[in-house]
């Protein structure tokens, strides 16, 4: 890794995370364990021996661990989670949706954006069931947390002609996706609008 050879906690952290691809690989990991195979997927562009080396300098530093089954965050990898989410909420005044055709949309860290929305205030779960994987939302009196999961919910909400993604990205009230036929739910439907409710509305360019 290369240094900036400064006595500053911007500069400490920009030694480690300020490489290129290195926060995006910790993104893709802040949703639960990751094969090889799926964080290179996910990473159009990256090259196999770019990623080994990212994945070989985030394990020493102690922010990644390898396991059995693929890639995970360590405790103090899971400390950039605000690192990620301030930045996500930096860029999403640029966006525009839908997104170009040329731009990847990956599930993954999409969902990621419900965090970067959430007010608080809410308890419950929700699974999300997209067409690559289901994601289970948990509220909880200590924040919101995101996995990839089967788990057992209160709440299902189904993807029909990217009506979930356009409720996480776009913003649109979950109850006009549902009256659309956009989104199929099943279960309790008042935790999904309540849930809902505690995000906060915004306005794509």
């Amino acid at each position: 890794m290369k240094q900036y050879k400064q006595f500053c906690g911007a500069a400490y952290a920009l030694d480690l995370l300020g490489e290129r691809w290195t926060l995006l690989i910790l993104r893709d990991l802040l949703v639960g364990p990751c094969r090889y195979k799926d964080l290179l997927e996910g990473l159009p562009g990256i090259t196999t021996n770019l990623l080994a080396k990212r994945l070989r300098d985030l394990v020493a530093a102690g922010l990644v661990s390898k396991e059995d089954g693929g890639y995970a965050l360590t405790p103090a990898g899971r400390r950039v989670e605000p690192v990620v989410l301030a930045l996500a909420e930096f860029g999403s005044a640029y966006l525009d949706f839908p997104p170009a055709p040329d731009e990847t949309v990956q599930t993954r860290n999409m969902v990621l954006n419900l965090k970067r929305r959430y007010r608080g205030g809410w308890i419950g779960s929700i699974a999300l069931d997209f067409e690559s994987g289901t994601y289970l939302v948990l509220g909880t009196e200590s924040g919101l947390a995101i996995e990839a999961s089967q788990g057992a919910a209160e709440v299902r909400l189904a993807q029909v002609n990217g009506g979930l993604a356009r409720w996480i990205m776009a913003s649109i009230p979950l109850q006009v996706l549902i009256d659309g036929r956009a989104v199929k739910v099943s279960g309790r439907r008042e935790t999904a609008l309540a849930f809902d409710a505690c995000l906060r509305r915004e306005t794509p360019r």
